[in-house]
């Protein structure tokens, strides 16, 4: 496998790890003990988690390399993450 295959795969092994991590008190019957707000960086990329509302959390992906930040939410119904909107681009614009 080349490099960029692995760092994929490494990405997701990481949300899957974030995600369950979330979702494992829902089951246990108890109040999560903390509500992400996390992050991590392997690579490339930036994950972090955060809330955006009581019920809603977030997981935010940021390319070092394009300097893009992508904005993801859980779909527990269909067990996947749903891209919420378009990449962001974090480049300053220069000013005149």
């Amino acid at each position: 496998m080349n490099n960029t295959q692995n760092t994929t795969i490494v990405l997701l092994l990481i949300t899957a790890g974030i995600l369950t991590a979330m979702i494992l008190p829902a089951y246990w019957g108890q109040e999560p003990a903390a509500y992400g707000d996390s992050s991590v960086r392997q690579g490339q990329y930036i994950l972090a988690t955060g809330g955006y509302d009581e019920n809603i959390d977030l997981v935010y992906v940021i390319n070092i390399e394009t300097q893009k930040l992508v904005v993801y939410a859980p779909n527990l119904a269909k067990r996947s993450l749903d891209k919420m909107g378009v990449s962001v681009s974090l480049k300053q614009t220069p000013r005149n």
